[in-house]
Parts: structure tokens; sequence; C-alpha cells
């Protein structure tokens, strides 16, 4: 277990919960929300066998303007602006650790420098890492799968100058990414872009889901709502005063409704 504020401290520790071992993390980059100003989001996955944890290293821009407002830094600090996603196997980083020494081998999968780039892990699906990575002054995203620790495939590339967009879901890799292409007063087109199939319809649809489920919600006035377009029967399913969640892949439609 790796734990940040352990004891009430501004420290990383790694916990042995079968010896009770514990051991301080020294690599300051593993220290969770620090004073430069960066989160932290590690996970773990597995390529041919073996466990690797991965780090997205990101900007926390909340934290670093409210400290310029607070006077904490100055415009003129050396603040480290790049985005990286960072990835080294679980038993090297585990074994630097009780070594005590002071930084683990984390190897670059990718690494922005610019400000306002923007690294994002989107999710695992059956060992394949998927991530997109937002250069600012390009206004262009890449989408990556990673299906090894070293193995990069370009999905997609993103020219947002060029759309409208209207929903970036990130939450996990079963869903996508839609931009609108056309919209008229009758209807709204939109490119999914994981798959380059377009859609047409009155209320586009945000999500794909198991690429079989479009899945749309919906506000008007106090009232919310779902509507699921089967796309091999071709039947569309509305529920009223309802919203959605995903879990293992199958779609939970909650009703507050109370009839």
């Amino acid at each position: 277990l790796f734990l940040t504020a352990f004891e009430s401290s501004d420290e990383a520790w790694l916990y042995d919960r079968v010896t009770n071992q514990r051991e301080r993390i020294r690599d300051e980059r593993l220290v969770g929300k620090t004073e430069r100003f960066r989160e932290l989001y590690l996970f773990t996955t597995t390529f041919a066998g073996v466990p690797y944890i991965v780090c997205n290293a990101r900007l926390d821009e909340f934290d670093y303007y409210n400290a310029l407002d607070d006077g904490r830094i100055s415009p003129d600090d050396p603040i480290d602006h790049s985005e990286a996603l960072l990835i080294c196997p679980l038993e090297e980083a585990v074994e630097a650790i009780w070594d005590q020494r002071g930084e683990l081998p984390f190897d670059d999968i990718l690494r922005l420098q610019g400000e306002g780039d923007t690294v994002q892990y989107l999710g695992e699906n059956e060992g394949t890492l998927r991530f997109s990575a937002f250069v600012d002054s390009l206004n262009e995203e890449v989408i990556y799968d990673l299906t090894g620790p070293d193995v990069l495939h370009e999905v997609s590339v993103v020219d947002w100058g060029a759309y409208e967009p209207i929903d970036f879901t990130y939450d996990d890799i079963s869903s996508t990414i839609f931009i609108k292409v056309d919209e008229t007063d009758m209807h709204s087109e939109v490119i999914d872009l994981a798959t380059g199939a377009r859609y047409i319809d009155v209320e586009p649809f945000e999500r794909v889901i198991g690429r079989r489920y479009l899945v749309h919600e919906y506000t008007e006035g106090l009232t919310s709502g779902v509507v699921i377009f089967d796309l091999e029967s071709e039947e569309r399913l509305t529920y009223d005063n309802a919203y959605f969640m995903v879990i293992d892949d199958a779609i939970l439609i909650l009703s507050m409704s109370s009839t």
C-alpha cells in the first residue's frame, strides 16, 4: 500500500500489511499533492504477467493559481509545468523504497512540456491502457493505446480547432469522445472519435457503452432522464426522472421517481 499523509505528516509511505513493515518513500515526486502544485495518480497494470505501477503526473492548476494569489510563489518561480505518464515494474519500485533510494526507477511513457498541455489517463481494457495527450499550442489531442511498457499505438488525432466539442468522456475506456460535426434545427450530427462512426440525432448521444449502446442524459427544468439507443436492435428506450451508472460494463438505470 502506498500511503500519504501518514500519521498526520506530509509524507508518503510504503506499508506491507502482511509483515507490518513500513518505509518512507524518499522520492518527492510520490508525496501526492505537494507544495510543487502537482497531483499524482498512481495505479497498477500488468503486461505479459509482470505488474507495473503507472503514475499520471499532472499540474494542479487550481493550487498553482491560488499560490500566486496568496503570494506564496511569484510568476518568475521555476515551476515545472510538464505533465507526464510514467511507468516502472512494481517489484523494482518496491525494492527501491525498501532500499531507501532517493528516486524510484520510473521511465517516461510520454512527457509534455508546454503550459496548458495535459496528459490524461482514459482507462484500461484487457491489458491495454488508453490515454490522451493534448498540446495547447496546436490545439490538438492524440489518443494512444499502450499495449506494453514501451509500446505505443496512435489511435486517433483530434484537431479541436476544426470541431465544436460536445462532450469529453474520460471516466472509462468503454466511453468515447464525441465531437459535433453539423447542427441544424432538426438534428445534430456527431462523430465518435474511437471508431469514426457518425450519428445523427435530435439530441446527440454523449457515450458509447460496449460498442452497442448510445446513451444520452438530459435535464429539462426540474426533471432529468436517460435515453438509450440499442444499435443492434435499433430500439430506443427512454427513462424519465432517472439517471444511470455503469458497473462492470452493465448499464444500471436509477429512477428518482416515487411512483
